[in-house]
């Protein structure tokens, strides 16, 4: 029994297509010209992994919930990122005091700050953050240093 191994793009047995097609002028043998004849691959279906970041959203979701989780090395970029969610939950906290002292909607305030508004005076007492402008030149019951 004799066993012969196939390389890919090597010639073939004899009689295959890659196989030489005889002595050419110079009586070395021609090789088909063009590239290698393939095996017809059949088709191939590729299905994405529904669950492949899970633990990704699983973060989100705890996140969303003001449920921040640290483990491991606390490298540089680990550090950022449990900060960032930290600092999260105290800017959800502030969006809420401000809705409940100004009467507006979270989601209002926290679209207003994303776009990183700014207010005129007026435009904050009409915001409801402040209630008014202080018009004397100085704190209540100071003397005036220029008297």
């Amino acid at each position: 029994m004799t066993l012969h191994a196939h390389i890919p793009g090597g010639p073939g047995e004899p009689g295959e297509p890659r196989w030489p097609a005889g002595p050419s002028r110079t009586g070395e043998p021609r090789w088909p010209s063009g590239p290698p004849a393939q095996d017809p691959v059949s088709p191939t279906r590729v299905w994405l992994d529904p669950n492949a970041d899970w633990q990704g959203r699983l973060h989100e979701r705890l996140l969303e919930k003001r449920i921040v989780l640290a483990s491991g090395i606390l490298d540089d970029e680990a550090a950022a990122r449990f900060s960032a969610q930290l600092l999260t939950r105290m800017l959800d906290t502030l969006y809420f005091r401000l809705a409940e002292v100004t009467g507006r909607e979270v989601d209002q305030i926290r679209d207003d700050s994303r776009r990183r508004r700014s207010l005129t005076t007026a435009q904050a007492i009409g915001y409801g953050l402040i209630q008014g402008q202080e018009t004397s030149s100085g704190p209540a019951g100071l003397a005036d240093p220029g008297a």
